[in-house]
Protein backbone atom coordinates (compact mmCIF):
# COMPACT_ATOMS: atom_id res chain seq x y z
CA UNK A 1 0.00 0.00 0.00
CA UNK A 2 2.61 2.28 0.80
CA UNK A 3 4.85 1.54 -2.30
CA UNK A 4 1.90 2.69 -3.95
CA UNK A 5 0.90 6.03 -1.96
CA UNK A 6 4.95 6.75 -3.25
CA UNK A 7 4.27 5.98 -6.50
CA UNK A 8 1.49 7.88 -7.34
CA UNK A 9 3.04 10.97 -5.05
CA UNK A 10 6.20 10.86 -7.37
CA UNK A 11 4.18 10.56 -10.25
CA UNK A 12 2.30 13.56 -9.32
CA UNK A 13 5.23 15.84 -8.54
CA UNK A 14 7.51 15.16 -10.69
CA UNK A 15 5.00 15.00 -13.86
CA UNK A 16 6.14 16.71 -17.26
CA UNK A 17 2.73 19.08 -16.25
CA UNK A 18 4.13 19.74 -12.48
CA UNK A 19 7.22 20.77 -13.55
CA UNK A 20 6.03 22.77 -16.43
CA UNK A 21 4.39 24.48 -14.12
CA UNK A 22 7.23 24.92 -12.01
CA UNK A 23 9.31 26.51 -14.37
CA UNK A 24 6.64 28.51 -15.95
CA UNK A 25 6.00 30.17 -12.53
CA UNK A 26 10.03 30.42 -11.85
CA UNK A 27 10.58 32.58 -14.88
CA UNK A 28 8.00 34.69 -13.22
CA UNK A 29 9.12 35.60 -10.30
CA UNK A 30 6.68 37.78 -8.60
CA UNK A 31 6.85 40.86 -9.86
CA UNK A 32 7.12 43.12 -6.43
CA UNK A 33 10.53 41.07 -5.63
CA UNK A 34 11.75 40.65 -8.95
CA UNK A 35 11.63 44.69 -9.46
CA UNK A 36 13.32 45.35 -5.40
CA UNK A 37 16.29 42.77 -6.62
CA UNK A 38 16.55 44.92 -9.91
CA UNK A 39 16.65 48.07 -8.37
CA UNK A 40 18.98 47.12 -5.51
CA UNK A 41 21.27 45.54 -8.25
CA UNK A 42 20.77 48.73 -10.68
CA UNK A 43 22.08 50.78 -7.44
CA UNK A 44 25.02 48.65 -6.37
CA UNK A 45 26.44 48.99 -9.60
CA UNK A 46 26.06 52.30 -10.22
CA UNK A 47 27.71 53.30 -6.82
CA UNK A 48 30.64 51.29 -7.71
CA UNK A 49 31.03 53.10 -11.11
CA UNK A 50 30.70 56.25 -9.44
CA UNK A 51 32.73 56.04 -5.92
CA UNK A 52 35.21 58.53 -6.38
CA UNK A 53 38.64 58.30 -4.38
CA UNK A 54 38.74 61.55 -2.68
CA UNK A 55 40.32 60.87 1.00
CA UNK A 56 39.67 56.97 0.77
CA UNK A 57 36.05 56.84 0.99
CA UNK A 58 35.78 55.61 -2.42
CA UNK A 59 37.41 52.52 -1.72
CA UNK A 60 35.52 51.71 1.35
CA UNK A 61 32.25 52.39 -0.99
CA UNK A 62 33.39 50.14 -3.89
CA UNK A 63 34.20 47.84 -1.16
CA UNK A 64 30.37 47.43 0.39
CA UNK A 65 29.36 47.69 -3.02
CA UNK A 66 31.19 44.46 -4.14
CA UNK A 67 29.92 42.68 -1.49
CA UNK A 68 26.69 43.53 -1.89
CA UNK A 69 26.52 42.56 -5.63
CA UNK A 70 27.62 39.42 -4.76
CA UNK A 71 24.51 39.05 -2.39
CA UNK A 72 22.33 40.40 -4.72
CA UNK A 73 23.13 37.04 -6.97
CA UNK A 74 22.57 34.80 -4.17
CA UNK A 75 19.56 36.85 -3.26
CA UNK A 76 18.47 36.41 -6.70
CA UNK A 77 19.49 32.84 -7.05
CA UNK A 78 17.38 32.06 -3.81
CA UNK A 79 14.06 33.15 -4.78
CA UNK A 80 14.28 31.55 -8.34
CA UNK A 81 14.96 28.25 -6.11
CA UNK A 82 12.07 29.16 -3.81
CA UNK A 83 9.86 30.06 -7.03
CA UNK A 84 10.43 26.82 -8.61
CA UNK A 85 8.25 24.26 -6.08
CA UNK A 86 4.74 25.54 -6.63
CA UNK A 87 1.46 23.92 -6.66
CA UNK A 88 1.11 20.45 -5.95
CA UNK A 89 4.39 19.77 -4.66
CA UNK A 90 4.63 22.85 -2.61
CA UNK A 91 1.28 21.96 -0.79
CA UNK A 92 2.82 18.66 -0.19
CA UNK A 93 6.12 19.40 0.68
CA UNK A 94 6.36 22.69 1.87
CA UNK A 95 8.79 25.55 0.65
CA UNK A 96 12.50 24.57 0.07
CA UNK A 97 13.38 25.61 3.76
CA UNK A 98 17.09 25.41 3.52
CA UNK A 99 16.72 27.99 0.73
CA UNK A 100 14.27 29.87 3.16
CA UNK A 101 16.84 30.03 5.73
CA UNK A 102 19.69 31.31 3.12
CA UNK A 103 17.27 34.08 2.33
CA UNK A 104 16.87 35.24 5.67
CA UNK A 105 21.07 35.13 6.36
CA UNK A 106 21.01 37.23 3.35
CA UNK A 107 18.45 39.53 4.92
CA UNK A 108 20.06 39.68 7.80
CA UNK A 109 23.47 40.81 6.15
CA UNK A 110 22.06 43.26 4.48
CA UNK A 111 20.61 44.91 7.52
CA UNK A 112 24.55 45.09 8.12
CA UNK A 113 25.49 46.52 4.95
CA UNK A 114 23.04 49.17 5.52
CA UNK A 115 24.17 50.19 8.77
CA UNK A 116 28.22 50.35 6.25
CA UNK A 117 26.22 52.36 3.90
CA UNK A 118 24.39 54.90 6.87
CA UNK A 119 27.77 54.96 8.02
CA UNK A 120 29.47 55.88 5.07
CA UNK A 121 27.11 58.29 3.97
CA UNK A 122 27.83 59.88 7.32
CA UNK A 123 31.24 60.40 6.10
CA UNK A 124 30.55 61.76 3.38
CA UNK A 125 28.46 64.09 4.43
CA UNK A 126 31.47 65.11 6.78
CA UNK A 127 33.71 65.83 3.92
CA UNK A 128 30.56 67.37 2.09
CA UNK A 129 30.83 65.20 -0.99
CA UNK A 130 27.37 65.66 -1.97
CA UNK A 131 27.44 63.33 -4.95
CA UNK A 132 28.23 60.49 -2.63
CA UNK A 133 25.75 61.39 -0.11
CA UNK A 134 23.08 61.42 -2.90
CA UNK A 135 24.52 57.77 -4.39
CA UNK A 136 24.55 56.37 -0.85
CA UNK A 137 21.13 57.16 0.39
CA UNK A 138 19.32 56.14 -2.53
CA UNK A 139 21.42 52.35 -2.29
CA UNK A 140 20.29 52.42 1.51
CA UNK A 141 16.46 53.19 0.04
CA UNK A 142 16.78 50.54 -2.20
CA UNK A 143 18.63 47.96 0.04
CA UNK A 144 15.59 48.85 2.95
CA UNK A 145 12.76 48.29 0.30
CA UNK A 146 14.19 45.25 -0.91
CA UNK A 147 14.88 43.45 2.31
CA UNK A 148 11.25 44.50 3.21
CA UNK A 149 9.97 42.78 0.22
CA UNK A 150 12.08 39.99 0.85
CA UNK A 151 10.56 39.39 4.48
CA UNK A 152 6.98 39.81 3.00
CA UNK A 153 8.12 37.21 0.52
CA UNK A 154 9.43 35.06 2.95
CA UNK A 155 6.72 35.37 5.30
CA UNK A 156 4.48 34.27 2.01
CA UNK A 157 6.33 31.34 1.51
CA UNK A 158 6.05 30.00 5.29
CA UNK A 159 2.52 31.27 5.59
CA UNK A 160 0.63 28.36 3.04
CA UNK A 161 -0.02 25.13 4.79
CA UNK A 162 1.66 21.98 3.86
CA UNK A 163 1.32 18.10 4.62
CA UNK A 164 4.46 17.44 5.24
CA UNK A 165 6.31 20.27 5.15
CA UNK A 166 7.24 20.13 8.78
CA UNK A 167 8.57 16.71 8.09
CA UNK A 168 10.47 18.22 5.91
CA UNK A 169 11.72 21.16 7.95
CA UNK A 170 12.99 18.14 10.09
CA UNK A 171 15.54 17.03 7.26
CA UNK A 172 16.63 20.32 6.37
Amino acid sequence: MIPLFLILLTTLLFSPTALAEGNQEQKNMPDSVHIQIQEATRNVQRVMREAGVDNGLGEQVREVARVQQEAQQAIQQSVQVLNQRRGLARFILGPNYQELEQLEQKVEEAKQTIEQVKELKEQAETLRNSEAVRNLEQLQTALQEQNQTLKEQIAEYTGHFSLFGWLMKLFN
